[in-house]
């Protein structure tokens, strides 16, 4: 390089800032649209012994629900056309039928026509309005919180192994005996994220979100006494429209988290605690036995019937919660302060209101 010529600088990558970062708590899924967060404060009645329970909701807790919407909203990768808006509901009713979705709608759960996102669309950061005295509030919560955000990660590699087979990268192609395919491997492992999160979202819903709360317990290990118990529990508390849900959930619940011999049962826990098995032409390990996928067009399909199986549990759960009555007081804050006019102490029982 001659004396004295100046080097050229060299290229910058530019990163595109989406999310925004900022140190303010943001609510993006009401109808209001964009506000500042503030603890949700609402009296509980007890209908057994007459009380009043006040329960909040933190900011924080909100703000958890919120960062969810946010990542629905403005997340990498995610298409946010009103087609796209419908397919993000399930694409087959198995349990709700039509008489029912129509009463569902009745109590605010648009289901039909689908207007939002379903992260949104099920109105998560309103549950407030129907949790019980018994309600293990935080747990709730958070176990909703990891439901939404496994919903958005399924989605994102859902997109990830539609833009792979729309460029076609996996298709069938002339290969050596013996040789690998890492598109196939790429577009595989997708789906096998989608798996296991779907298996753990079956677990968020029954064990921890159906459990804590019409009880507010909740426990590890489970035997059948266990749950024998808390169906007791959950049917004694219901009422009318709860019972005809928790009866669809229940056999949902049926029909995959207790087949063990499911096919995603068993593809999820092979992956976790055994030897993940994957086609002939994609990096595998062993041979695929039984029942288990063989070609991405079947792994798609059993992805496709559970995905859309859990989605319409978690309609059918927050339909639940909803129904439940009478719908919780809120008690008023201080505008702009978000002091509350009433006691200090997170939870007080009131007697005689």
């Amino acid at each position: 390089m001659p004396k004295g010529r100046k080097v050229p600088p060299k290229p910058q990558p530019k990163i595109e800032r989406r999310l925004p970062i900022i140190p303010i708590r943001l609510s993006y899924g009401g109808e209001e649209g964009i506000k500042i967060v503030e603890d949700q404060v609402y009296r509980v009645h007890n209908p057994q012994d007459n009380t009043i329970t006040e329960i909040t909701i933190s900011k924080e807790i909100i703000s958890g629900i919120s960062a969810a919407h946010a990542l629905q909203l403005f997340g990498f990768g995610i298409d946010r056309s009103s087609e796209r808006i419908a397919s993000t509901w399930p694409s087959n009713w198995q349990y709700i039928d039509e008489s029912t979705r129509i009463e569902v709608e009745s109590i605010g759960l648009q289901v039909k026509n689908p207007q939002t996102f379903l992260v949104i669309g099920i109105h998560a950061h309103e549950f407030g309005r129907y949790v019980y005295p018994e309600t293990d509030v935080q747990g709730f919560f958070d176990s909703w919180i990891d439901l939404l955000v496994f919903e958005y990660i399924v989605q994102t590699e859902l997109a990830k192994f539609y833009q792979l087979q729309k460029e076609g990268l996996f298709s069938s192609v002339d290969q050596l005996p013996g040789s690998i395919n890492l598109q196939i491997t790429d577009a595989w492992v997708a789906l096998e994220n989608c798996a296991i999160r779907i298996d753990a979202m079956w677990e968020r819903l029954v064990r921890y979100i159906l459990l804590l709360y019409f009880t507010g317990q909740f426990r590890k290990n489970m035997d059948k006494s266990d749950w024998i118990q808390f169906d007791k529990e959950i049917r004694a508390k219901a009422n009318n429209l709860q019972l005809r849900l928790y009866e669809m959930l229940y056999q949902a619940n049926k029909d995959y988290p207790q087949q063990m011999n499911h096919p995603m049962k068993r593809l999820r826990n092979r992956m976790i605690h055994e030897v993940a098995q994957r086609p002939q032409d994609s990096v595998s390990v062993g041979k695929i036995e039984g029942d288990l996928p063989r070609t991405i067009e079947e792994m798609l399909s059993l992805i496709s019937e559970e995905h859309s199986r859990i989605r319409e549990c978690m309609v059918i759960m927050a339909a639940i919660i909803r129904a439940k009555e009478p719908e919780n007081g809120i008690v008023n804050l201080i505008p702009h302060q978000g002091l509350r006019l009433a006691t200090k102490s997170n939870t007080e029982t009131i007697r005689d209101c």
